[in-house]
């Protein structure tokens, strides 16, 4: 085997792992008391800066490819994808955030989420980890941060060494109506 075809093998055990794993936390975040004084994120970058969204949202993650465009569609809409017969708009997260966008590169994933009614695809530069925050270290944005794409953050958490964006999903499937 080719060490290129290695390494993508590798590459997709890593997503495949990262899913399980979210599973897990889902499960056992379900049966702890500890649970409601932590929230579980899927981390990625945007930029080389740190976001992340709740576990809980997250239903798959896929190589970004074969996004097809659509013509006259907002400049934040990457296109569609087929996902098994079900076509998800893919939002270029970076765009709807006001951040300068992007080439799409072997890195870059679309991140599928949902809420209660329908799913869409986050386009982001690299799926990195789950984090764990204690919800003490969570935050509404400054108010000094504000301007018009401050209203698609949600909160901003800190670790020990990192601040991680927390986008607000409900405003993004929002700006999609």
């Amino acid at each position: 085997m080719s060490t290129l075809a290695s390494e993508n093998l590798r590459k997709v055990q890593d997503h495949k792992d990262l899913l399980i794993k979210a599973q897990d936390f889902r499960k056992r975040s379900k049966s702890t008391d500890k649970s409601e004084e932590d929230v579980s994120l899927i981390s990625f970058n945007l930029l080389n800066e740190l976001y992340g969204i709740e576990l809980n949202s997250l239903q798959e993650i896929l190589k970004a490819k074969s996004i097809s465009k659509v013509p006259g569609s907002l400049d934040f809409l990457q296109g569609v994808i087929n996902l098994r017969g079900n076509l998800i708009t893919v939002v270029d997260l970076k765009r709807r955030l006001g951040l300068k966008p992007g080439d799409i590169t072997e890195h870059s994933r679309v991140m599928i989420v949902r809420n209660e009614e329908r799913s869409i695809g986050l386009l982001v530069d690299r799926v990195l980890e789950i984090v764990k925050l204690p919800k003490k270290n969570i935050s509404n944005p400054s108010s000094g941060l504000m301007k018009a794409e401050m209203k698609f953050i949600k909160k901003i958490g800190k670790t020990a060494d990192q601040v991680i964006t927390i986008p607000d999903l409900e405003e993004i499937f929002q700006s999609l109506i």
